[in-house]
């Protein structure tokens, strides 16, 4: 296996501590983060498309998080996106909410 460079797909915003999730294939869900001065969190949602390098961007999430969990149920084609932080200290940034 070989690993390299490739560039990020146009319309994709890149966040520290996103979700990364494989759907099927070669589709993966991309969802919240922070940004690099750690003073953005965002809400955003995609899904990128390996074969083409392409993505979909989807609704936002209700919840802007960041280190949050993803769960893909395959046979109910169900998402769940759990946990994570947003601004705050310690207990006070821990999301109780999906």
């Amino acid at each position: 296996m070989s690993i390299s460079k490739m560039s990020i797909p146009i319309g994709l915003e890149c966040y520290n501590f996103s979700s990364f999730i494989k759907l099927q294939k070669d589709e993966y869900f991309i969802s919240g983060g922070i940004n690099h001065d750690l003073t953005d969190i965002t809400n955003k949602t995609y899904i990128y498309h390996a074969l083409s390098h392409s993505i979909k961007i989807m609704s936002p999430m209700k919840q802007p998080r960041y280190t949050h969990s993803s769960i893909y149920v395959a046979d109910k084609k169900a998402l769940y996106i759990l946990g994570g932080r947003y601004y705050g200290d310690d207990s006070e940034g821990i999301l109780s909410i999906c």
